[in-house]
């Protein structure tokens, strides 16, 4: 009974439900069809051949003679000195007629003043005192403690390290100069 009642209700039900608006039929326009396009004449088929541009005329080779206090405004101060701390040390040793004998304590003293200590054998002494006992080069010098410090044969003190990364050499010389002289 229940079940015949169900299919009572679901039939009365679809009976009353409004009928949908009739669709019209559709139309499609159809586009007319396209005139015929002319074939393209063949061009000719040419192989182009990259050119590159000219290379740029080398810079013209300019030798000048520059000086260790012109390649760094830094260093302005050496730019006054006339002559080399080396030659000073040099000359106050003879003077004073110790010779290079005291060399290795004034050496000793200077790198104290800058925060280094000297241990037996070590290698920024080494290089220092050889140096100016051989009577190197104030440039010498700052080429042959920067690149012993560059391969890590001694690690400088970070009162001469400059922002660069360099090690100040003149700072270091002109400090054992006015050591000498006093």
């Amino acid at each position: 009974m229940v079940v015949m009642t169900f299919l009572l209700v679901t039939i009365a039900l679809v009976a009353m439900q409004p009928r949908p608006a009739p669709v019209p039929p559709v139309t499609a326009a159809v586009a007319p069809a396209p005139a015929p396009v002319a074939p393209l004449p063949e061009a000719p088929v040419e192989t182009v051949e990259y050119i590159p541009p000219p290379a740029p005329a080398p810079a013209p080779v300019v030798e000048q003679v520059v000086s260790r206090a012109d390649a760094s405004l830094l260093e302005l101060r050496e730019a006054v000195r006339s002559r080399e701390a080396s030659d000073v040390l040099h000359q106050l040793a003879l003077n004073a007629g110790t010779g290079p004998d005291d060399l290795p304590a004034l050496a000793r003293g200077v790198l104290g003043d800058f925060g280094y200590r000297v241990r037996s054998g070590d290698r920024l002494h080494a290089l220092l005192v050889a140096s100016l006992s051989n009577q190197k080069s104030d440039a010498y010098i700052d080429a042959l403690l920067n690149t012993a410090a560059a391969r890590g044969e001694f690690t400088p003190p970070f009162s001469l390290v400059l922002p660069t990364g360099r090690m100040d050499t003149g700072s270091l010389l002109q400090a054992m100069v006015r050591a000498a002289q006093s």
